[in-house]
């Protein structure tokens, strides 16, 4: 939303921002933009507190424990179940009551929730009941409950959960989401028939990066493989690597170099099986990531769950698409990106599940580079995916609402 917010304030509006403050205080690199918007920080004890107690970092960056779950992950566990919607609930009636001080001196603004955190549109629920007045756009870019990743294993709690989720979507005044499935879900799950009031808005780039679109460059070595972001190879994780792993064990003949930026939790033992061929480095800042991303030969996408895949469109999407290069996106074969690079020819799905799949593909990149004829993107496919071309949507809305 950080991007959403400058991309305003680049078009003459007034931008508040009003966000949890956490224990952590880099900014990233945006301090200029930070500098320039309105922003209130919100402390709360309690979440502070429960982070210091309840967030355990792993002994070995990079390493996922093997070890027994221990008394702080199961009180974790307990904690993350209880609140409902997320444990972000713990902080809506503080927000709200900044936010509703905010709106009285400013009565003419539209207000954007975002989540997840689903918790923050409750703060949105509160301000639309006493400003009647005041555009309300409730944005998704996860689900809330149409997918597992956020529902409750508790019948009741989950009943709870459920009805915030229509009780948001029925007050507010519009919807915006990101991917396709995504509305359908929305519609399904509360009741209500929200095409009318809705609107897909993806996620984009940064239209300076249209600058390194220059399509694959010519470089000896392995085929050297990018990913970007989280990874874990718990059999319940949505990003389980060892399905290529497993293809490289296989095949070590084939010339591939798989490289891992990002929040990286793997077993030591594929380390020492895949040796070189497999490198963890650190996780990067944003420009760190996309020059970085310059270096591969092919970018990677992981989805390894069933549930979920079907609205995957993650923000690195579009930062794998403006480098030009080659994309291997490995998951279900209802993977929602796949839509978005329908017919392009540098782009490569393939089933989670399939190991010969994974290696013919992989296969053919190899020969590729050897031959140096590795599939180019055609710019034109990319620069309607700006995220100035995206957020055009939401000033658009705002523009549109009367004052």
């Amino acid at each position: 939303m950080l991007k959403l917010a400058e991309y305003l304030l680049k078009n003459g509006c007034d931008v508040h921002v009003l966000c949890a403050r956490t224990g952590h205080s880099d900014d990233y690199g945006y301090g200029e933009l930070l500098a320039n918007l309105k922003v209130t920080y919100v402390d709360d004890a309690l979440l502070l507190l429960g982070a210091r107690l309840l967030g355990a970092k792993d002994s070995q960056p990079g390493a996922r424990s093997t070890g027994r779950i221990g008394l702080g992950s199961r009180l974790k566990r307990l904690v993350l179940e209880v609140l409902t919607p997320d444990t972000a609930v713990l902080m809506v009636g503080r927000m709200a009551a900044i936010a509703r001080d905010i709106i009285a001196r400013n009565p003419s603004m539209t207000i954007i929730t975002s989540g997840p955190p689903h918790s923050v549109h409750l703060v949105g629920r509160s301000i639309k009941k006493r400003f009647a007045s005041v555009q309300w756009i409730v944005d998704y870019r996860d689900s809330w409950n149409g997918t597992p990743l956020f529902r409750k294993r508790s019948g009741l709690l989950q009943l709870v959960n459920e009805r915030m989720e229509r009780s948001v979507l029925s007050l507010c005044d519009r919807f915006t989401y990101i991917s396709k499935p995504m509305l359908a879900k929305a519609n399904l799950l509360s009741g209500l028939a929200l095409d009318s009031r809705s609107d897909l808005i993806a996620n984009g780039f940064d239209v300076a990066l249209l600058d390194v679109v220059t399509g694959p460059q010519a470089r000896s070595g392995p085929l050297r493989i990018g990913y970007f972001g989280a990874i874990d190879d718990s059999p319940e994780s949505y990003r389980n690597p060892e399905c290529i792993f497993q293809v490289l064990e296989d095949a070590p003949a084939l010339s591939v170099a798989l490289e891992l930026y990002g929040s990286i939790r793997i077993s030591e033992q594929w380390r020492s099986r895949l040796g070189e061929r497999l490198m963890v480095g650190p996780t990067l800042s944003h420009r760190e990531a996309i020059e970085k991303m310059r270096e591969m030969d092919v970018l990677l996408l992981l989805h390894t769950r069933d549930d979920g895949a079907d609205e995957v469109i993650t923000g690195k999407v579009f930062e794998y698409m403006v480098t030009g290069l080659p994309i291997l996106s490995v998951g279900p074969s209802q993977m929602a990106v796949n839509d978005v690079f329908l017919g392009d020819p540098s782009f490569f799905p393939v089933e989670h599940r399939s190991r010969s799949s994974i290696a013919s593909v992989l296969s053919r990149l190899v020969e590729d580079k050897a031959c140096q004829r590795m599939p180019v993107r055609d710019r034109n496919r990319v620069a309607s995916w700006s995220r100035d071309s995206q957020f055009a949507g939401f000033l658009s809305l705002i523009d549109r609402w009367p004052r």
